[in-house]
């Protein structure tokens, strides 16, 4: 891999962009946490949140998604997207809930499980939500 052609610019928006949403995501998770106690839901809800928040900045800011671009499919793709990154996150909560010790700080579990989720979701977006346009158009003109 050439250090020089990776787009650095683009990876910082992307860091930001996830490290706000995770700022939104953790808050939620922690106040859900304390009022049911539950992992998994804190979980699911936290994510959810963030996941709302970083479908329109990275769309607009990151990716730069134009004004016309084909929303419903990019919605669709950014929700299985959203589902197997989701599934990553709970199933690492639920990991390090079941394997760490019981005083084990939550935000050490929650954090374990965004973690794991991170470059799935980089991936996904960069590939396959945000280029999907891309992707159309070019064979519109091939």
């Amino acid at each position: 891999m050439n250090i020089a052609k990776l787009p650095l610019a683009e990876i910082y928006k992307f860091s930001l962009t996830i490290g706000l949403g995770l700022i939104l995501d953790l808050s939620i998770a922690l106040l859900v946490l304390q009022f049911t106690g539950s992992f998994q839901y804190a979980a699911i809800l936290g994510f959810l949140t963030g996941a709302v928040f970083n479908y329109f900045v990275l769309g607009r800011w990151v990716f730069k998604r134009s004004k016309d671009a084909a929303i419903l499919a990019g919605i669709l793709r950014y929700a299985a997207t959203v589902i197997i990154v989701l599934a990553v996150r709970v199933f690492g909560v639920t990991v390090l809930s079941e394997i760490l010790p019981d005083n084990t700080w939550p935000i050490l579990i929650l954090g374990g499980g965004v973690l794991l989720s991170f470059v799935v979701n980089y991936l996904a977006n960069k590939y396959w939500v945000f280029q999907g346009d891309k992707l159309k158009d070019r064979s519109l003109h091939d």
